[in-house]
């Protein structure tokens, strides 16, 4: 009767045998996601390197768990929107100098 007493209580919705934790991995939430990221992308109109469906495939790889999964799915929507503000950056400050300036910060290097 002690060890009942001794575990953490459940919460109501999770149930005990784990299915609703497994419904991450399950193909219909996954292409959820894969749109989600592809949303990401077409709206910051980033030029990441790999696809959504590849994005997506690393971290479910990844991933160990629901939450982990999510994490990692935060921190690739957080990664594309970085990159695409980077890439501006760097855009915008290569259009500000000259061929010239270029060359002379190259020699200095």
């Amino acid at each position: 009767m002690a060890d009942t007493e001794s575990q953490p209580s459940q919460t109501p919705q999770e149930p005990e045998d784990g299915t609703e934790s497994d419904e991450w991995k399950a193909e219909k939430y996954r292409t959820k996601v894969v749109e989600r990221i592809h949303e990401e992308i077409t709206k910051t109109e980033s030029q990441v390197p790999k696809s959504a469906a590849e994005l997506e495939d690393f971290v479910f790889s990844k991933a160990t768990s629901r939450k982990s999964y999510l994490d990692l799915v935060a921190r690739i929507l957080i990664y594309i929107s970085e990159f695409n503000k980077k890439k501006e950056k760097k855009d915008t400050d290569e259009g500000d100098k000259k061929p010239s300036e270029e060359g002379e910060e190259k020699k200095e290097l």
